[in-house]
């Protein structure tokens, strides 16, 4: 098995290689080189090209926050999609050409580093790729759960008396403050610390509440695939329950009984004989 697994690898490679020096497509061939698809965790590993319209709004930053003092970064994105927009084709396609030969210089470089590992640095390297695939995945599954209306999980106590303490801050760095928070989080009395967890146990419960109603809400529609085993199951467990009670209001259950014509023939049969 091992053996076979050696072999797969060396010809993808050959692929990934073949493929990677004769496209011309910097975009979808990104979306098919498994090696080339996600940064390289490593000082050593080439920096991946910037796109278009992001190397355009890095040329831009300084003049659109020159112009735009105090602007976001949600704000700042807005005004340099707007920038892009209006500008004219050619100068879009001269960005475009850059960044075509920007890739393939990248391509070409990234594959003299492929080449420069050790077995070892290949398998870590596919490791730390599919951790960060992963982490994505979980990432869109979050964005998933925020736009069908999932109820966001309340804060613990000590969460909430970070919160209501960050305008203490000041000019105080961060990495110190939440040091020092900790800290006296440890050394308060208890009754103040009650105060948070109240607030935090009154929250629970109603997130509990909201978070059933939801999960309701998403085995109507057919989305059970969000919903937690244990509601789900309660979920049966009630509609079993209504339709027991349902049939028992309506009085006793009749139970037909399938008679096969070979035995509706015997019993013809019989009472005939018998002079029924």
């Amino acid at each position: 098995m091992a053996v076979v697994l050696q072999r797969c690898g060396a010809i993808a490679d050959v692929f990934v290689k073949h493929l990677a020096l004769t496209t011309l497509r910097p975009v979808e061939d990104a979306r098919c080189l498994i090696s080339m698809s996600r940064s390289i965790q490593s000082p050593d590993a080439p920096k991946r090209p910037l796109r278009p319209f992001v190397k355009f709004m890095t040329e831009k930053m300084s003049e659109i926050r020159q112009n735009n003092p105090g602007a976001n970064a949600p704000k700042i994105s807005k005004i340099a999609s707007q920038l892009w927009n209006d500008l004219g084709t050619e100068k879009k396609t001269a960005y475009k050409l850059l960044a075509q030969e920007e890739y393939l210089d990248y391509k070409r470089k990234y594959l003299v580093f492929l080449d420069g590992l050790s077995e070892q640095e290949k398998a870590q390297l596919h490791d730390d790729k599919s951790a960060k695939l992963a982490f994505r995945k979980r990432l869109r599954d979050k964005k998933e759960l925020r736009d069908l209306g999932k109820p966001k999980r309340p804060s613990n106590p000590y969460i909430a008396f970070v919160r209501s303490s960050l305008h203490e801050r000041g000019g105080v760095p961060l990495n110190q403050f939440m040091k020092e928070l900790a800290d006296h989080w440890h050394n308060i009395p208890n009754e103040k610390k009650e105060i948070y967890e109240k607030d935090a146990r009154v929250e629970k419960e109603k997130y509990k509440k909201e978070l059933e109603e939801w999960e309701k809400k998403m085995i109507d529609i057919g989305r059970e695939d969000v919903v937690r085993k244990s509601s789900l199951a309660k979920a049966k467990r009630t509609s079993i329950s209504k339709v027991a009670k349902k049939s028992s209001s309506s009085g006793p259950i009749q139970k037909t009984v399938l008679v096969s014509p070979a035995s509706r023939r015997k019993v013809t049969k019989k009472s005939h004989i018998l002079g029924e």
